[in-house]
Order: C-alpha cells, then sequence, then structure tokens
C-alpha cells in the first residue's frame, strides 16, 4: 500500500516495508478503515506512540453466546432474513413460510407473534417500517405480501412475476413505494397511483 505524500516524509520511518510491525499495521488501518487519520498526516513520531499507547490500554471486544431464539424447529427450517428493529425486537422469516416477531424482553425461546404465508411458500425477505407494517417477499412468481403487525392475516397482496417463478430477493418500502427486486427486473410500485412500473 501506497501512504499518503508527505506522511512518509514526516516520520522518517523509510519504506512501509521497514515499520516496525505495530506501528505499520496501527496507521495502515487508521488510515484505510476510517475516513479520517486519527493522527494528523503531519505529526511526529511521538504523536503516533501516544496513539498506540491509548490502543494498548483498551481491551479487545468480546462476545458471549446469550441465547437461541425459538426451540424445536423442523430441520430444514432455516432463516433467510432478519430484520433488526431495536435491541431488544426483531423479525425473521425462512423457508418454514412463517414471518416470526421477537422481543427478547419477554421470550427468547417463543417469539411473541407469528404470521404464515398463505401459499405455503418459503419467505426470502422482509421489511419493516418500524412500526406497524411489514412486507415480505416469497420464493414463487414475484409475490410480495403486506401485512399489519396487530392483525393475524395478509392486508394485501402483489405478484409481481405471474409466468415466471421468480423469488423475490429483496425488498424495501414506505408509505408511497415498494421496491422488488426479482431474477432479472426491478419492480416500482406507487401506492398513490393504480400502476407499476418495471425495470429490466
Amino acid at each position: 500500500m501506497q501512504m499518503p505524500e508527505g506522511l512518509q516524509e514526516s516520520l522518517s520511518l523509510g519504506p512501509p516495508g521497514s515499520w516496525p510491525l505495530v506501528l505499520r499495521d496501527y496507521l495502515l488501518k487508521s488510515l484505510c478503515l476510517r475516513k479520517t487519520p486519527l493522527v494528523s498526516p503531519r505529526a511526529k513520531v511521538g504523536d503516533y506512540q501516544s496513539a498506540l499507547g491509548e490502543q494498548a490500554h483498551r481491551r479487545p471486544r468480546t462476545c458471549h453466546l446469550v441465547s437461541c431464539l425459538g426451540t424445536e424447529f423442523r430441520r430444514g427450517a432455516g432463516v433467510l432474513d432478519i430484520i433488526y428493529e431495536s435491541p431488544f425486537q426483531l423479525l425473521t422469516c425462512g423457508y418454514d413460510t412463517f414471518i416470526r416477531y421477537w422481543d427478547l424482553r419477554l421470550c427468547s425461546r417463543k417469539c411473541v407473534m407469528e404470521w404464515e404465508e398463505p401459499h405455503d411458500s418459503a419467505l426470502y425477505c422482509i421489511k419493516t417500517d418500524k412500526n406497524h407494517m411489514i412486507a415480505s417477499g416469497s420464493s414463487y412468481y414475484g409475490v410480495v405480501r403486506l401485512w399489519d403487525k396487530r392483525q393475524t392475516r395478509c392486508l394485501q397482496m402483489f405478484q409481481l412475476a405471474p409466468t415466471t417463478s421468480s423469488p423475490v430477493y429483496s425488498l424495501c418500502f414506505n408509505s408511497t413505494h415498494l421496491y422488488a427486486a426479482l431474477a432479472s427486473v426491478l419492480y416500482s410500485l406507487d401506492f398513490r397511483t393504480a400502476g407499476s412500473q418495471s425495470w429490466k
């Protein structure tokens, strides 16, 4: 990797290959992973040493398994999409045709609410408006369904690809528009008008 001009000269350390390993890794990470370096490019070696000292005092982040969501799912009921709404609330969907709403404050072993895709199709993707609405994309015929978290049945269904068997791979929506990506087309639905558009 090439260092910015001026940085190498101001440090007087020679080419990056000859730098001490710790300093070289720190400089490369701070320049590559951050929009702006932690230390000015015109800094002296002492400035970098103090920044390295701060890094050395920080403990590496560790994590541990808190819990497994749900129990006794049948084999093959894999999750295909997860939507994170808050640190405690999330939605999942997958091969077993269910959308599940989890609230970890209540229980991690059982979902609080679930909705079943009425035509027994796997659900590839879900999105939420982080309020009451959920949109799901099915595995067949480009079917998109809109759900209300306060109800148990689907509110509305859109069959975007009646002649092909394409899944809905991804979607996003708001109160006026919905975009759905199928195998070879991107659909745009405008809820304010009667028609929809597609781009191939």
